[in-house]
């Protein structure tokens, strides 16, 4: 969800001067939820191209964008409502599903040359396979302009069918020292 205050914040940084970047943090926790919260996304997305004098069509291309997904982006750049006219195969959802979250990788890679990016994600156990895999990119490509803070209850477990790539990522952590204990070992008996 977009900060009431985010637009004047932002706005009145720059003026001053500031070196400014962008964070997203989701509460989603249904799948309409996560399209309202993805929409902030693509006003992100808009209002960038907008800054640098970059035409929507013209970014979707640099990212390599497939052109039934340009059509979705497209749709909501011009409408906003992301739309498409032909519906996917039920054969090829997985194969669309991987693409999407490859290209929302190189989008963000992209604009995170323009301003820096920081993910935010809660209750990151329950998170489903898309947005692991993305996240699992994202580490392994370790981008400089993004940065990701991740939080999780260690006592929840995670869906099963994400329990491997979950176990990968918190094994990446833990080889880099990148877990942090954020409540301490004075309230582990809490």
């Amino acid at each position: 969800q977009k900060d009431i205050l985010f637009e004047s914040n932002y706005r009145e940084a720059k003026a001053a001067g500031l070196y400014v970047g962008t964070y997203f943090y989701t509460y989603a926790k249904s799948a309409d939820e996560a399209e309202t919260e993805a929409e902030v996304f693509l006003e992100w997305i808009k209002e960038l191209c907008a800054e640098n004098d970059i035409e929507t069509d013209e970014l979707l291309d640099r990212c390599n964008v497939y052109s039934m997904h340009k059509e979705v982006f497209s749709s909501y750049f011009n409408t906003g409502h992301a739309s498409r006219n032909e519906k996917p195969l039920i054969d090829e959802i997985e194969y669309e599903e991987k693409l999407f979250t490859e290209e929302v990788i190189r989008l963000l890679k992209y604009l995170s040359d323009f301003e820096p990016v920081c993910i935010m994600l809660d209750n990151l156990s329950m998170a489903g396979d898309s947005t692991l895999v993305a996240l699992k990119k994202l580490m392994d490509e370790s981008v400089p302009s993004i940065a990701i803070i991740c939080s999780y209850n260690e006592n929840e477990t995670e869906v099963e069918h994400t329990k491997e790539l979950w176990n990968s990522i918190v094994e990446y952590w833990e080889d880099c020292d990148l877990l942090f204990d954020v409540l301490g070992e004075e309230n582990e008996e809490n």
